[in-house]
Order: C-alpha cells, then sequence, then structure tokens
C-alpha cells in the first residue's frame, strides 16, 4: 500500500505513523529521482529494498515495544504494592528495578 501510493507520488502521511511516514516519504523522493533521471532503475531498486528492510526493522521494533509496554502494565500494580507493603527487600529490590537506586 505505502509503495504504491509512493508511486502515486501521493505523500500525504497523516494517517500513518512514523515509521511508515519515513518510509513513503523517501521512497517518493527517490522515485523522483529516478524520474527525473538523476538515478537509474537499478539504484532505485536498491533504496526501495533498503527502505522496505528499514521499516521491517521499524516495525519489528515497534512490536517488541508494544510487548514491553503490556508487560509493563501487567507488573505495575504488583510492584507498588511490593513498595508499599513489602518487606525491606522487597521495597529495595523494587527501587533497583526501577533504576532509582544500585
Amino acid at each position: 500500500m505505502l509503495t504504491e501510493r509512493a508511486k502515486k507520488l501521493e505523500p500525504y502521511i497523516y494517517d500513518l505513523d512514523i515509521g511508515e511516514s519515513c518510509y513513503l516519504l523517501s521512497l517518493v523522493s527517490a522515485i523522483e529521482l529516478y524520474r527525473t533521471k538523476c538515478i537509474d532503475s537499478a539504484e532505485l531498486l536498491n533504496k526501495q529494498k533498503d527502505l522496505e528492510s528499514m521499516l521491517l526493522r521499524y516495525y519489528q521494533h515497534r512490536e517488541i515495544d508494544d510487548i514491553h509496554i503490556r508487560i509493563a502494565n501487567r507488573y505495575s500494580p504488583v510492584m507498588t504494592d511490593a513498595e508499599k507493603t513489602g518487606c525491606p527487600i522487597c521495597q529495595k529490590l523494587v527501587r533497583i528495578f526501577d533504576g532509582r537506586e544500585k
């Protein structure tokens, strides 16, 4: 979908997130360079492959971040409870885990 939008030189990005926006705008720029004969078709294909690879890595990082957020949301109430009502060792572990203590 993003590649088709780029081919039509439709750089409308307001419905995209930052990674997809960067991919689309970069590919539009590469296509414009190709159409003005600043780069050849092989260079365009290489740029497109590189951009697709970067977009895939972005999606993977975004998925990892989402997993970390879900995990943090699950353990947050337990950590809060451990800090408020736990033993001194539990309280210290919570502060170390949060990065507030070494």
